[in-house]
């Protein structure tokens, strides 16, 4: 279904990015030899790289081919040359491979072993002495150090562990063959163009002449008529190693395969050009769903929506992202911001797309088997609007729901911080929602509330205030449950200056239009939830039962409000009797040594009890409201209930300030 799609868009004139196009060029250089100890003590020899120069460049100016090389025989020409100690041109070495080159850029790893082959080769350096020869001895001075690296000796084959570099994602890899006395490069991987725009390589320093002079002596891989038509075909993408099509799971040499055999393998032939669709100009947005966290979504234009605006689209949202990481990375260090993070976040991207364009939205993950790699398309969201996905955008990093949500499950589910894919289940069915401007619901993290307060230790749950997550999480989804409705009503409304407040309200329980739960229509009475007890309370004890009930009653489902309610209330003089006997100098805790989800039954009568006679022993009995003792013991069989339980806990953790009414 996506190759189908790829080529209406492509046919009706949708994409409209030229291969010309520039791309991120950084130069990996060398640095030097290095020894790292393994797991046994024992010192691995290692060729560190560093990056010398970065750049854009016109994408002309690079030379790509990637030949498919299932026989190692373009790859393997470079440990040849070297071991063959011949000069430039009387051997053939090959320019292409797909050992290099892959999805449209370099493969660091590959064009670094070739470039650090050429460098320590005989026939390099005897062309490089003819022009500085000063710089050809001092490579040669290294070659022992390279000879380390090798396991081979007959071969030169190099050791599968040879190099520590973390190379820059999607950008383009220049890798210097060498560094000449007037401190100019000679690198791997320029094109062969007579008027290009050189400017931006000769201010990093790349020597062009001599550059192209050495990819002249270079020769380009023989391409097969069979290959043309096979050039297009992505496995990744049509999942040739399914069983479905190779019932028998036959192995095949895709240089050998026949046109006909190929075809009934790899699903129907290319019907147009889809190559920089499939390789180079992908447009992503990483996701983290279940049931892989390294998930993407793949963009695609709808109706007259040009591919380069939608490119345009995608990068300001990535960039975003980029930016909310940056930022929270450098809140978790806990330094202060230098001038160039403080510019970033400042100038946050505001691309704003052409109003009513969509895109269709493939949810995908890449599935491993073996050596070989496919896209498994999860989900399709055809018809989304780019100004709601914008701002859908904009809220999951402004509120931090997704972190919240996951960080709450991963406690629920697993009781450790691990990010198993499980986790995100939840997650994805509010995300997958959201995208559709389908509503949400918060039932599950009620429903996990007792799983979450065991992943904690009584002293984390209550006194660290763990328990208090729970409000916290719903309230995010209280938050995305409103932009969903004014964009499914009122989309206008999504621009406004003052919705984001609104959207604060909404989070801190002051405004509900649209609740996460199923719920009464109108806030009860709390007289009429608490019963008769509620006129033995004291006033404060009054008011702050009534903020807990104003708080709860849009963040507990309906069908267990008034159960919930209960145990908030016992939960809540708890901790006044607690408040009580310490304030008179005794030691006593609200849970004396229990997980405050064992308090059911007897086991909170007895602490009552417990605690009332150390304050009648003190004379202080008139600390604690006695008149509430009779609802108490009343709630003996309801308290062995979760729900109850739950809210016992939550009203145990409710923090009330009655000059403020909040929690």
């Amino acid at each position: 279904m996506l190759i189908k799609y790829m080529d209406e868009v492509i046919q009706r004139g949708a994409y409209d990015i030229k291969e010309s196009g520039s791309v991120n060029v950084y130069l990996s250089e060398l640095k030097e030899f290095i020894e790292k100890p393994n797991s046994k003590g024992e010192k691995i020899p290692l060729a560190e790289w560093h990056i010398t120069g970065e750049g854009l460049v016109p994408r002309t100016l690079l030379h790509y081919d990637d030949t498919s090389d299932g026989s190692n025989t373009l790859n393997g020409s470079w440990q040849k040359f070297f071991a063959s100690k011949k000069s430039l041109g009387e051997t053939i070495i090959y320019n292409g491979s797909s050992i290099f080159f892959k999805d449209g850029t370099p493969n660091f790893g590959g064009v670094a072993k070739a470039a650090i082959y050429m460098r320590y080769s005989e026939g390099f350096l005897n062309w490089v002495s003819m022009f500085d020869l000063v710089a050809a001895e001092k490579i040669r001075v290294q070659l022992p150090l390279f000879e380390k690296l090798i396991e081979n000796d007959k071969t030169k084959k190099i050791k599968k562990e040879w190099n520590k570099f973390k190379p820059p994602q999607e950008d383009w890899a220049l890798s210097v063959l060498c560094t000449l006395s007037d401190g100019k490069k000679i690198v791997l991987g320029l094109a062969d163009i007579i008027d290009g725009d050189w400017d931006e390589l000769k201010e990093m320093n790349v020597d062009i002449e001599h550059s192209i002079e050495f990819m002249k002596f270079l020769k380009a891989p023989k391409k097969e008529v069979a290959e043309k038509t096979k050039k297009n075909i992505s496995e990744e993408f049509q999942m040739g190693s399914g069983l479905g099509r190779n019932a028998f799971g036959k192995t095949y040499k895709l240089d050998d395969i026949s046109d006909s055999e190929y075809t009934r393998l790899m699903g129907a032939l290319t019907l147009s050009e889809r190559k920089p669709l499939l390789k180079a100009n992908q447009l992503s947005y990483p996701v983290k769903v279940s049931p892989n966290p390294a998930s993407k979504l793949l963009f695609l234009p709808e109706g007259d929506l040009k591919y380069k605006e939608l490119e345009k689209f995608v990068d300001s949202e990535n960039k975003k992202r980029e930016i909310f990481l940056e930022d929270k990375k450098a809140k978790k260090k806990n330094k202060e911001k230098n001038e160039d993070q403080e510019r970033i976040i400042t100038e946050r991207p505001d691309f704003i797309p052409i109003p009513a364009s969509c895109a269709t939205l493939f949810l995908s993950n890449i599935e491993k088997s073996g050596p070989k790699k496919k896209i498994i398309i999860q989900q399709v969201f055809p018809g989304i609007s780019l100004r709601y996905l914008q701002c859908l955008n904009q809220e999951i990093l402004n509120s931090g729901i997704q972190m919240s949500i996951v960080g709450y499950m991963k406690k629920a589910l697993t009781c450790q911080d691990s990010d198993t894919p499980c986790v995100y289940n939840y997650w994805t069915k509010i995300f997958t929602s959201a995208l559709q401007k389908n509503y949400v619901s918060a039932n599950e993290v009620f429903y996990s509330l007792q799983r979450y307060g065991k992943a904690f230790s009584g002293e984390e749950l209550i006194s660290g205030r763990k328990a208090g997550e729970y409000f916290r999480v719903v309230g995010k989804i209280r938050r995305l449950q409103h932009l969903i409705y004014i964009a499914i009503n009122t989309p206008q409304k999504l621009d406004d200056i003052g919705f984001e407040a609104e959207l604060k309200s909404v989070e801190q329980y002051q405004l509900t239009i649209k609740g996460v739960f199923e719920i009464m229509a109108t806030r009860p009475q709390t007289a009429d939830l608490a019963g008769p007890v509620y006129e033995l309370l004291w006033e404060k004890q009054k008011m702050k039962l009534d903020a807990f009930v104003t708080q709860a009653w849009q963040g507990v489902p309906g069908e267990e409000f008034s159960l919930f309610i209960k145990g908030a209330l016992v939960g809540i003089l708890l901790n006044e009797l607690t408040y009580a006997v310490t304030t008179s100098g005794r030691s006593f805790s609200v849970t004396q040594g229990r997980h405050p989800s064992t308090l059911r039954g007897e086991q909170i009568i007895s602490l009552v009890t417990k605690g009332i006679g150390l304050l009648m022993n003190l004379n202080e009995q008139k600390k604690f409201n006695c008149n509430t003792l009779p609802f108490i013991n009343s709630c003996l069989e309801d308290s062995r209930k979760d729900t109850f339980n739950s809210g016992l806990i939550m009203g145990m953790v409710f923090h009330f300030k009655s000059n403020e009414k909040e929690a």
